[in-house]
């Protein structure tokens, strides 16, 4: 994320601490200067080349711990909206129906498939 938005911002909006878990709600804020990167099964899958765009929207990350490490991380995104922000969703429909159909993604404005 660093590395794709200029400026990136994390400020924390609310964050929660019960038994061994803490939850965390934080916005993500910054301008998309560099290529955004999707994973498929741990692989990349498709590059978003820099749009120029403003991103702003949420996560949330539980942490759970166990003698105060962090045993596990898990997070919530809200990849649609950060899609949308960049301006390449939703895809053509051409794309669109490639895409949910399970094929390559080529007609969507500004996705590569690697």
């Amino acid at each position: 994320m660093r590395s794709a938005f200029e400026g990136l911002r994390l400020p924390v909006v609310k964050s929660i601490h019960h038994g061994d878990q803490i939850w965390v709600r934080l916005r993500v804020q910054g301008s998309h200067s560099g290529a955004f990167v999707l994973f498929k099964d741990g692989a990349m899958d498709q590059v978003v080349p820099p749009t120029g765009r403003a991103i702003d929207f949420e996560q949330i990350h539980v942490l759970s711990l166990r003698d105060g490490k962090v045993m596990r991380h898990e997070a919530v995104r809200d990849d649609v909206t950060v899609l949308g922000q960049l301006g390449v969703f939703p895809p053509k429909l051409a794309a669109g129906i490639r895409m949910f159909a399970g094929g390559p993604t080529d007609g969507a404005p500004g996705l590569r498939r690697r």
